[in-house]
């Protein structure tokens, strides 16, 4: 029974970590998109969106929030293993588990300040400063999500460690 739901879980997290990069992805497309755009009205036209450096910026934000989960996921975090990578077995995997809680914890600080700043962005109707006057509770609310994600991935991880799964090492990924 608990096997099972530790399966389940895992692949909640994997799935929603897989959704949210892909949406990452996506937003680096329409970057990318956008960026062409505004160099072509620039050298071809003589005019410009006035919307690239703010969606470009939100974009970046979403990017990172939202492909953290997936980065945890596949190994693709900067770690310091100078220490970690020379201690033994039993040692290393119950550091990894107080470094991954810490890491969560931070986390869910982040997420309840971002969860904050999400109400009162809500609330307030503020917008952004570009001519498309973006209401700024959207990009607050994908950061908001991506932190989710990221909380739901890492909370699986530590989970894993402490059932006796492997510690991730760069490059491996969490199968």
């Amino acid at each position: 029974m608990i096997r099972r739901s530790l399966v389940l879980l895992d692949a909640l997290a994997g799935g929603t970590a897989w959704l949210a990069n892909l949406v990452a992805a996506l937003v680096l497309m329409g970057m990318a998109g956008l960026i062409l755009t505004e160099i072509g009205l620039r050298n071809l036209f003589l005019t410009s969106t006035h919307l690239t450096e703010e969606f470009v910026a939100f974009g970046l934000m979403a990017i990172v929030f939202l492909a953290a989960a997936a980065a945890l996921r596949e190994g693709a975090l900067i770690r310091v293993d100078l220490v970690v990578d020379r201690l033994p077995g039993g040692v290393r995997r119950w550091l990894e588990v107080v470094l991954a809680t810490a890491t969560l914890a931070a986390v869910l600080f982040l997420f309840r300040h971002a969860e904050a700043t999400f109400q009162r962005r809500w609330l307030s109707g503020a917008v952004s400063w570009s001519p498309a006057e973006v209401p700024l509770w959207i990009p607050q609310g994908i950061a908001l999500v991506g932190l989710a994600v990221f909380v739901l991935a890492l909370a699986v991880y530590i989970v894993r460690l402490v059932a006796g799964g492997p510690v991730l090492a760069p490059g491996q990924r969490m199968e």
